[in-house]
């Protein structure tokens, strides 16, 4: 089972990829400075409003960072499952 870690605000996404099966947690951006944190799952998925607006993503982690700003929850699942390695 992927376990994915979904932005606080995207219920939708969170509620679709728990009905696909995959274990899916809840956390705000602003809370979370340990990339240790992101390094549990094999996805994250974030709003975009936390995406610097010049396009540097300054992740410390290797995890795959999905930016769900004009996707839908099905084309979200597809990413992570094209990005994700384990």
């Amino acid at each position: 089972m992927k376990k994915v870690a979904v932005e606080k605000g995207l219920g939708d996404v969170e509620q679709y990829l728990s009905n696909q099966g995959y274990s899916v947690r809840e956390f705000e951006m602003n809370s979370i400075e340990n990339s240790k944190f992101y390094d549990q799952f094999d996805a994250v998925v974030v709003t975009g409003g936390s995406v610097n607006v010049m396009g540097y993503e300054d992740t410390k982690t290797k995890v795959p960072q999905i930016i769900a700003d004009g996707l839908t929850a099905e084309e979200i699942k597809r990413e992570i499952d094209n990005k994700s390695i384990r």
